[in-house]
């Protein structure tokens, strides 16, 4: 995944009014599949743009022999992240003005059991090739949603309440960055931080730079059309 400019076409929107300090949140559904859009407008300046794409699927494989059984409920799933503004001096109602980087991931799945007790505290160690970072999920003992891990490499991503939050220092940062334009799966390798025991592993395959390509360039023009439309959640 690398940085990607929006080139779209919604001659309506250049007519839209300009309005101050607006809030603009939209879903695009285009082509079965689902985003969540939105950013800050304020004249011709379009800020703190952040897109989510997904569920992704990925496959979750439990070690043979394993006592660890998965709760019921939807598989491994990965959301995609990315954040970005409009260029400098332009105005991002016109195509070729709005500019993205990879945001992050978030993922998540439906948690585990052993002899019938939940597991309450996951560890999570995220690998791309040889880029890697752990987590813990710190869970109650009753605890009954899914377990959920936000992977951010940009500041827009950082108020997302999704799940655990990684803290990456700005060298980790840059090295996801890198890691997440390259074609390799994103390996997540499970623990039971209590016992210390492997669980077993998730395995996601992201999408390459043309499905990013068309994607980012329908999120914003559907942002585009809202904010014309004067229907901005």
């Amino acid at each position: 995944m690398r940085n990607l400019v929006v080139a779209g076409l919604l001659a309506a929107c250049l007519a839209a009014p300009a309005v101050a300090q607006t809030h603009c949140s939209v879903t695009n559904t285009a082509n079965g599949f689902t985003s969540t859009i939105s950013g800050d407008i304020s004249g011709t300046v379009l800020s703190r743009l952040m897109t989510k794409n997904g569920p992704v699927p990925g496959t979750l494989k439990i070690d043979a022999g394993s006592a660890y059984k998965a709760l019921k409920g939807e598989g491994p799933t990965l959301s995609i992240y990315r954040g970005g503004e409009s260029a400098p001096d332009k105005d991002w109602r016109q195509p070729g003005t709005v500019a993205t980087e990879d945001g992050g991931v978030a993922v998540r799945w439906p948690g585990f059991t052993l002899k019938g007790a939940r597991v309450a505290n996951v560890t999570a160690e995220f690998a791309k090739g040889y880029t890697k970072v752990r987590a813990t999920a710190q869970r109650p003992a009753k605890y009954k949603g899914t377990d959920a891990f936000v992977l951010p490499v940009h500041w827009t991503v950082q108020s997302e309440t999704e799940g655990v939050m990684i803290d990456l220092t700005y060298d980790q940062t840059n090295q996801w960055r890198d890691a997440f334009r390259s074609s390799q799966p994103l390996l997540i390798d499970l623990y039971d931080e209590a016992a210390g025991v492997h669980i077993g592993t998730v395995t996601f395959n992201l999408p390459g730079d043309a499905w990013l390509q068309d994607r980012v360039v329908s999120d914003v023009n559907a942002l585009r059309k809202a904010f014309a439309d004067k229907v901005c959640k």
